[in-house]
């Protein structure tokens, strides 16, 4: 049987079959696969323009259908040669529909979904519909907070995500001749076709039998130790992070340390850890062979029996195969004499799970991004616990402009302790990224726009520098400390567009070079806990309502000088204790309207010099209670009336002469008896006449009583009665004619 008759080639595209002049198919796990194939018409050859982006289908196979390989695709470059063929032909380059991946290049931010997830949407929207991906994980995955593609290809992008998390892909032909792009965090299974190879390197190749003709294995030093570390803000002083090691004997040298880790979760630390010591030792053995075995795929498990190496005789996973093939009875310059070659590169399953190599992380962000910050329809101010914000980069079309378009990032604050600035929605602001990473960004600045301008006209205002809170909601007044910088109007200006508290755990200094104007709207309160004093030249006090001084336990009030207290209104003192008045000089009230003394208890004036107290008008003093003057020397005058009235008794007590001088009348009226008691001698003096009036008058004297009227005299004594006088008389029966009348 000739070569030719055994394997048969087709290769149709946009439904237009024509004939194969070479076939070159390169397949690997993790990567985009690709045909070359050289075809004619038997013509002048088809027209390479109309061939571009159609879909293409090659197949090659045994003749008896027992064994084949087909590839399906698009055709992705065509271009028309001569060649060593006699008649002209096209070669096509042709790739999967995953190829497309490489095309596009977008900037998007996915948040909150697993890394199958991601990747879904990725393909979907490049034109791989979901019946064309096969998902097969043993494994789950944990959610992704935040996601970015920057400026990397779908294809990048998405090799980056299966990548960390270990997941693998082929692309196969369907049995419906569709090529679909299967996924697995282990393998997909034995090969479609004979899984057991024998390996037989006697009588030539025989392309009609399924056996690994070549083979041979390369060893090679690997990492045999992981170490990842992250840092978590939440929890500062927690290291998180893993370390992994390498089973089998060694000092365990060989590390990677990576940092960060890309996680905040300890056991997707630990998973990130072990799929990354797994990706370097799996690339530790390998084996290359040769077969004329059709129906290879990488992804898929074999195992070669009958090797005299004993070592090569057990089960590999498939990573790469290729296959080779010409007419026999044309040139060509892709292969060499053969009509059909298999080659392939496997790993043996013996020395742990595949993972696909590490990808490079995605392109570090150099300099400043620009975003703007977003919340909730309606706020104005949107942080979480940390002071975090959301902010949509600019450069992202898919955001709604809400807190569902970013995750939480932390804003940069003023260098100094306890600084908080919180960014407002709609701000323009600058990000940065911890480490260049897309994944991590951080607030770090704001930017001012033509919608959002600095709060003072500039160039004008160049010497000012401001920071200022807008109130929020609303807007409508700032809190705001200024600095104007210019000279001969250096200025400090702060501004609370409401309530101020200011507030020193210790000694607080205040010092004015000049002029000191304070204005309050409403009331003003100071709490002094112990001594409060004030040095002023001159101060002055104007309150416009009330004013209220009040001390807990003493207050002095001391002036160097004079002061002067005008009240307009009235004025009320009151004293819980006892009130003393020390005046080293004169003291004078002037009292415009009636004056009241009114005491509870008793009252005492006292003074070591005369005293002078003048009432041009009534004077009245009530004393519920006793009522004592006590003086040296006294002298009252009263310019009209004067009346005492006491509810009780009244005494006056006089150390010396007592003196009352009354320019009118003296009146004395009681409601029970009047007693005037002398210690000596009791002189009443009228300059006019006396009246005494009464139902009873009794004169009771202990020795003498003496009745003198001009020239005539009457005298008691406890023993006689004696009537003296010019002329007696006598009402009676014997009229008496003497000058003197003594009875005894």
């Amino acid at each position: 049987m000739t070569e030719a008759t055994v394997l048969h080639a087709e290769v149709r595209v946009d439904g237009t079959d024509y004939h194969v002049l070479a076939m070159h198919i390169r397949r690997a796990l993790d990567g985009v696969d690709e045909a070359v194939c050289e075809l004619t018409d038997e013509a002048e050859g088809p027209d390479p323009a109309t061939l571009i982006g159609k879909p293409v289908e090659l197949t090659l196979r045994r003749q008896d259908d027992s064994s084949k390989t087909t590839f399906t695709g698009i055709v992705i470059e065509a271009r028309q040669e001569a060649g060593d063929s006699p008649v002209p032909f096209v070669t096509l380059r042709c790739a999967p529909r995953l190829w497309r991946l490489s095309q596009r290049v977008d900037m998007r931010v996915f948040q909150n979904q697993t890394v199958d997830a991601i990747v879904k949407d990725v393909l979907v929207r490049a034109g791989i519909d979901e019946a064309d991906q096969d998902w097969r994980l043993a494994g789950s995955y944990a959610s992704r907070t935040y996601v970015v593609q920057h400026r990397e290809t779908d294809l990048d992008f998405v090799l980056r995500l299966l990548s960390e998390e270990g997941i693998t892909f082929a692309v196969e032909t369907s049995d419906e001749g569709r090529d679909v792009v299967r996924f697995t965090d282990t393998d997909l299974g034995d090969v479609l076709g004979a899984a057991d190879l024998p390996y037989m390197d006697e009588g030539g190749f025989d392309i009609s039998r399924d056996a690994v003709e070549s083979l041979h294995m390369t060893s090679a030093v690997a990492t045999d130790r992981v170490a990842l570390r992250d840092y978590d803000f939440e929890r500062p002083d927690f290291q998180l992070g893993d370390d992994e090691e390498a089973e089998g004997p060694g000092d365990k040298s060989l590390e990677t340390y990576a940092f960060p880790a890309r996680t905040n979760d300890e056991a997707v630390a630990k998973h990130f850890a072990k799929v990354l010591l797994a990706s370097q030792q799996c690339r530790r053995e390998r084996v290359e062979g040769e077969s004329q075995a059709l129906h290879l795929s990488p992804g898929r498990r074999i195992a070669i029996s009958g090797h005299p190496y004993e070592v090569l005789n057990a089960a590999y996973l498939l990573l790469e195969v290729e296959h080779r093939y010409r007419e026999a009875r044309w040139g060509s310059s892709l292969v060499g004499e053969d009509a059909h070659g298999c080659r392939f590169v496997a790993m043996p399953q013996s020395i742990g799970p595949y993972r696909p190599a590490r990808r490079p992380r995605a392109q570090a962000i150099a300099g400043y991004d620009s975003a703007v910050v977003v919340g909730p329809p309606g706020s104005e101010i949107h942080p979480d616990e940390y002071g975090r914000v959301k902010a949509q980069p600019l450069w992202d079309r898919q955001g709604d402009g809400t807190d569902k378009a970013s995750c939480w990032m932390r804003p940069t604050q003023v260098p100094l302790g306890g600084g908080l600035l919180t960014p407002r929605v709609g701000w323009e602001v600058s990000l940065q990224h911890e480490d260049g990473d897309p994944d991590r960004p951080i607030v770090t600045g704001r930017m001012y726009t033509g919608k959002a301008k600095p709060p003072y006209a500039l160039p004008a205002h160049k010497t000012r520098s401001v920071i200022q809170t807008a109130t929020s909601p609303g807007g409508g007044s700032v809190n705001e400390m200024r600095f104007d910088d210019g000279e001969g109007a250096e200025e400090m200006f702060v501004n609370a567009s409401k309530n101020m508290t200011q507030s020193a755990g210790n000694n607080a200094t205040e010092t004015v070079g000049g002029n000191e104007t304070r204005t309050i709207g409403s009331n003003q309160e100071i709490d002094v806990t112990g001594a409060k004093s004030a040095q002023a030249a001159t101060q002055i006090w104007d309150v416009g309502g009330n004013q209220k001084v009040g001390t807990a336990t003493y207050c002095v009030d001391e002036n160097g000088g004079g002061q002067s207290l005008s009240i307009g209104g009235n004025r009320d003192l009151s004293i819980g204790g006892d009130h003393r008045r020390l005046v080293g000089g004169a003291s004078t009230m002037s009292v415009g309207g009636i004056q009241v003394d009114l005491v509870a208890g008793t009252v005492m004036e006292s003074t070591t010099k005369p005293f002078d107290e003048s009432v041009g008008a009534a004077h009245v003093e009530i004393a519920g209670g006793g009522r004592s003057v006590v003086c040296g020397s006294r002298v009252e005058t009263v310019g009209a009336v004067k009346a005492v009235l006491a509810t009780g008794g009244r005494g006056v007590t006089v150390g010396a002469s007592m003196t009352h001088d009354v320019g009118a009348a003296v009146a004395i009226k009681t409601k029970a008896g009047l007693n005037d008691n002398s210690g000596g001698n009791l002189t009443d003096l009228a300059l006019g006449a006396q009246v005494v009036k009464a139902i009873n008058v009794t004169y009771t004297a202990e020795s003498l009583l003496t009745v003198i009227c001009g020239g005539s005299t009457l005298t008691l004594t406890p023993g006689s009665v004696t009537l003296a006088g010019a002329k007696v008389d006598l009402d009676g029966v014997v009229p008496q004619t003497a000058a003197l009348i003594k009875d005894n």
